[in-house]
């Protein structure tokens, strides 16, 4: 019984060991199987000082898939702490000799050019040829003894190794020197190869790994080719953004008086006090009477009419609060007049009081002019009996 269990377990196992056989080669990266058995590249130099380029990538993707095949230029190099320099790159041909997609669409990452070459629709396998064709201005130094050439030739962002690697420098005069350089990028090393004859220098390297590449420094004798300035742009940072020079100080300026302007127009039209047109100041129009309104005139007297009454739901006492922000017994004074005026107090002005003999001066008088007052809530007043006629309603 425990033979039987043994083997019914075995059977799984051998059965996933023959799938990992099968399977594994299949999952592994395809781009293992990729490389380049041949990249050439031609670099002419003109009088002019530009460039022209011509690099055949024969590019073999083994049994991968792959839309097409992607160039990668640097373009931007740090030239000081505040100018970058910029290489042009125009003229851009692609053809593919073995019949492959070749249609092209740049883009700018970072300090490279990105050229990718395929069709986004279809896939290639196998080995296909790639011809790109360019012209380059802004790759030339001019020094005070020579004029120097600088360029990678083939980049250093190939993911594929290359078996060999071949560039071609060709001058309008017999060159004065030459160096070719092999490897990673900033590599020092020198190339296998270098051979230097009268107006034309070949560099050849074999076997590059991936993410190496070939770089071409060749001097010409000075005033052979006119070299133009380095193409510099300022390098964007805040400080720069915000320092004071003759066009930022314009620009603030023009901002300031465009903002002062938009700030007076909307004073000028909207931010005016408004009355109505044929109206007394401060007064509303009768009911059923139509009237259209205008801005207040500049320099206009704002006074209007004077009002015995304060305007509705705000009491006296509220009133004189606002004004002076003072609760002052003036006030509490408009209040109790406010009060007895809406019913809710009667005041009754009394008899003259004369003081009683033996009782002490002016007990139970509340005089003004010697004209006694009394109010719902003078109960302690001596000179009336509790049963008088005021009483608070």
């Amino acid at each position: 019984m425990w033979a039987v269990k043994r083997r019914l377990l075995a059977v799984p196992a051998l059965l996933v060991l023959a799938l990992g056989w099968v399977v594994g080669p299949l999952s592994a990266p395809a781009r293992a199987e990729e490389r380049i058995p041949s990249y050439e590249v031609e670099v002419d130099v003109r009088t002019d000082g530009t460039l022209h380029v011509r690099e055949e990538v024969d590019y073999d993707f083994g049994s991968a898939e792959r839309h097409g095949i992607f160039r990668t230029i640097p373009v931007r190099y740090t030239y000081d702490d505040e100018y970058d320099r910029v290489i042009e790159i125009s003229g851009l041909r692609v053809v593919s000799t073995t019949g492959a997609p070749s249609q092209v669409e740049t883009s700018e990452e970072g300090a490279s050019l990105v050229i990718r070459v395929g069709d986004p629709d279809r896939t290639v396998s196998g080995r296909h040829t790639y011809v790109l064709d360019y012209d380059v201005r802004g790759a030339m130094n001019s020094f005070s003894d020579y004029d120097e050439v600088y360029w990678n030739a083939i980049g250093a962002e190939w993911e594929a190794p290359i078996d060999r690697g071949t560039v071609r420098v060709a001058g309008p005069v017999d060159l004065a020197d030459a160096l070719c350089f092999a490897g990673p990028d900033g590599s020092g090393q020198s190339a296998d190869s270098v051979v230097r004859e009268g107006r034309v220098v070949t560099c050849a390297e074999e076997a590059l790994p991936a993410y190496a590449g070939l770089t071409v420094s060749v001097a010409l004798p000075p005033g052979a080719v006119a070299v133009p300035p380095p193409i510099l742009e300022e390098r964007f940072s805040v400080a720069r953004a915000f320092a004071v020079t003759p066009w930022t100080a314009a620009a603030a300026l023009a901002i300031l008086v465009g903002s002062l302007g938009g700030i007076g127009y909307l004073l000028w039209s909207r931010g005016r006090d408004r009355r109505y047109r044929g109206q007394v100041p401060g007064l509303l129009p009768a009911p059923g009477q139509g009237a259209d309104d205008e801005p207040l005139p500049l320099f206009t007297d704002p006074s209007g009419p004077v009002e015995f009454a304060p305007p509705d739901d705000i009491r006296p006492g509220l009133v004189g609060t606002l004004i002076d922000e003072q609760a002052n017994p003036l006030d509490v004074t408009a209040t109790i007049v406010d009060l007895a005026v809406r019913g809710y107090l009667h005041i009754e002005e009394l008899p003259s009081c004369r003081a009683r003999a033996g009782s002490p001066a002016g007990t139970g008088c509340s005089s003004s002019a010697g004209r006694p007052t009394r109010t719902a809530w003078a109960t302690s007043a001596r000179c009336w009996p509790p049963s008088s006629r005021t009483a608070a309603r």
